[in-house]
């Protein structure tokens, strides 16, 4: 099996995980699974710094997934131009279900992206798919080739804190073969073809280097927590507490994670602790 095909089977075991998710009995369940749209508001937020509500721009979600930003997207900004690609078919689908006909889709990888969008779009989302391509160049020559000059990226991906910081698995990993762990978690873009198959996490300062090299400049950068497997001693503790309360431990976990991610954006320095970041670049040559 290629490596697209193994990716492909990844992303789909994970939306039906996701799906079944949200249909579990527990509410603490359902909205542990939703956290991913705390990243969708870090990217809106960069789209609304940018752009007023009647403005008209043209914006690519690359990976588009289940569709979520686009729809959201398509509320905030009625005039804007709307296009995503998903390559995986389960996605693809759950997109094509929920946006309305005037958000043009495609079941397409980036690499096919047809020659007539080159320096077309104003804005490229680029939402949790770096870290699955087996190429990361191939990926940033196609933000060269389709964003405009003075066009805008929003990107997110797993952060390579959660491999510096102290961590259980972080010490296990490095007793059983620190070589390993040094090159595949704290130093992936260096050995991408072997890392991809971990899902890593990219140094934020690494990836801004870079972005950089290929022609953009630092915006604004956020930190997010979301943690699709690690549900950690804090999601069992109100697990527990959800036993004998049915609706408060899901309303205050939400606002816990809320009130985390607040504080390291508000202070720097507390960015170790995240699990996620948003880089918001801007292509200046």
């Amino acid at each position: 099996m290629d490596w697209f095909n193994r990716q492909n089977e990844i992303i789909t075991q994970a939306h039906e995980q996701l799906e079944n998710v949200w249909q579990n009995e527990s509410n603490l369940r359902r909205i542990w699974g939703r956290l991913d749209e705390l990243i969708t508001q870090r990217h809106l937020y960069n789209i609304h710094t940018i752009f007023k509500g009647k403005d008209y721009f043209k914006l690519i979600d690359i990976g588009c997934g289940d569709g979520k930003l686009l729809y959201y997207m398509k509320f905030h900004y009625r005039n804007a131009l709307l296009y995503g690609i998903e390559p995986n078919s389960a996605y693809f689908n759950a997109a094509k279900s929920i946006l309305p006909n005037d958000i043009s889709l495609d079941n397409i990888k980036h690499t096919e992206i047809n020659e007539k969008y080159s320096k077309y779009f104003d804005v490229i989302i680029c939402s949790e798919v770096i870290e699955h391509v087996d190429d990361y160049n191939s990926l940033i020559n196609t933000f060269n080739h389709i964003l405009k000059d003075g066009g805008i990226i929003s990107i997110s991906t797993p952060s390579g804190w959660m491999y510096r910081r102290p961590r259980i698995i972080n010490l296990y990993r490095i007793i059983k073969n620190y070589q390993t762990f040094k090159r595949l978690y704290l130093n992936p873009e260096k050995h991408w073809k072997e890392a991809v198959n971990i899902h890593p996490g990219i140094f934020p300062r690494s990836l801004i280097g870079i972005l950089n090299h290929a022609g953009y400049e630092l915006i604004s950068r956020q930190s997010a927590l979301w943690l699709i497997y690690e549900q950690g001693i804090i999601y069992n503790i109100f697990k527990i507490i959800e036993r004998k309360y049915k609706y408060y431990p899901a309303f205050i976990f939400e606002n816990y994670i809320r009130f985390l991610e607040s504080i390291m954006n508000l202070f720097p320095f507390l960015r170790i602790f995240e699990s996620r970041y948003i880089l918001l670049m801007k292509k200046v040559r």
